[in-house]
């Protein structure tokens, strides 16, 4: 699901204020991005049209960083 977040995750107003970013820095940004996104799908068992951040819990993000942490990138 790499094409989770296109343009870097931001808006056209949003991408100027980040253009003095490395470009490696929002490329890394997206990809944990995505990881994340990913990650929250198949726990939850719904599709990426059906996500939204309201589904998100700390419980499920401290879930992601163990899996992170355990399992590496």
């Amino acid at each position: 699901m790499a094409e989770n977040i296109e343009n870097n995750g931001c808006s056209q107003r949003d991408s100027a204020e980040h253009e003095g970013s490395s470009p490696n820095t929002i490329e890394s940004y997206r990809t944990a991005m995505n990881k994340y996104l990913d990650f929250s799908c198949n726990e939850l068992k719904i599709g990426l049209a059906s996500y939204s951040f309201q589904h998100s819990s700390k419980e499920l993000l401290e879930k992601y960083l163990e899996r992170m942490e355990t399992e590496g990138n």
